[in-house]
């Protein structure tokens, strides 16, 4: 409380409230980030790790998706084949069953 009394804003200068104009800037699917696509795998492993669903079965049912080509495109720009997605799946699992000793 005693810092609560002491604080003092006194800002010196003219607010620009007025001369500050906003405008929307759109996405493009040129600036796509694969933001989306990491935290849809992330999710994904979770809830398969969860259900106790196995990397396989999981990896089989990712490529039936109708995104599949969306997330094949996002890792093979960093230089990931199918099979290397499928040791990440792999891996994540193992991560989420072993670290924790539970599904999480």
């Amino acid at each position: 409380t005693l810092i609560r009394e002491d604080i003092r804003v006194d800002l010196p200068v003219d607010s620009l409230l007025e001369d500050t104009e906003y405008k929307r800037y759109y996405k493009t699917s040129r600036g796509f980030s694969g933001k989306n696509v990491e935290l849809f795998l992330g999710n994904f492993v979770s809830l398969l790790a969860r259900e106790r669903v196995g990397a396989k079965k999981a990896f089989d049912r990712l490529q039936t998706w109708e995104c599949w080509p969306v997330i094949r495109d996002h890792y093979a720009a960093k230089d990931m084949s199918e099979h290397d997605i499928y040791k990440h799946i792999k891996k994540l699992l193992e991560e989420r069953s072993v670290r924790w000793g539970r599904a999480i």
